[in-house]
């Protein structure tokens, strides 16, 4: 089934880059292949045209603008929906601008699209396993790294989701921030 995404891909430098793609190589089975690392702010959904998609959210989003973030903990998401657990990087900076983000999107037309059955929680995921004792031990790993992944968020992506496959269709550039 094909359906619709917004996406932020994330300006990070190259090595943090490939230090998280280094983790989803051997830990996220499900989406390495499928697409970079990435904030997703709107939820697969089968309900809309790209192209009214992407005129609802940037109306919606205004002159948001762009903005840093900072990665510096993992946390597990437990299974929810389906019968996996994953393994989230989250932002100690960039936290709210990405759930006002989040909140912004789903305004108006796209209010009814939201998924209140599942917390929204602003992340980069890095493993996924059906196995929730995998991914505590990769979190405790990762927290006693003390790492730190800085970037901006400068554009979303509406992307199309088809199977194992993304595709971007069109991006959303956010106003000129810090």
């Amino acid at each position: 089934m094909s359906r619709l995404l917004i996406v932020a891909y994330p300006k990070i430098s190259k090595p943090d880059f490939e230090w998280i793609q280094d983790h989803r190589r051997k830990y996220d089975e499900l989406s390495y292949q499928a697409v970079p690392p990435h904030f997703t702010l709107f939820f697969p959904s089968a309900e809309f045209k790209s192209d009214d998609l992407f005129q609802i959210a940037k109306h919606n989003i205004g002159s948001f603008p762009s903005f840093q973030f900072s990665l510096r903990s993992a946390m597990i998401m437990p299974r929810l929906v389906g019968e996996y657990s994953y393994v989230f990087l989250v932002p100690d900076e960039g936290f709210s601008q990405i759930i006002q983000l989040h909140d912004k999107i789903y305004g108006n037309e796209l209010s009814s699209s939201l998924r209140l059955d599942i917390p929204f929680v602003p992340h980069v995921t890095v493993a996924s396993s059906k196995n929730v004792a995998v991914c505590k031990e990769l979190v405790d790993a990762l927290n006693n790294k003390k790492f730190e992944i800085t970037g901006k968020i400068q554009t979303l992506d509406i992307v199309f989701e088809d199977g194992d496959r993304i595709t971007t269709l069109s991006q959303i550039h956010l106003s000129p921030g810090e």
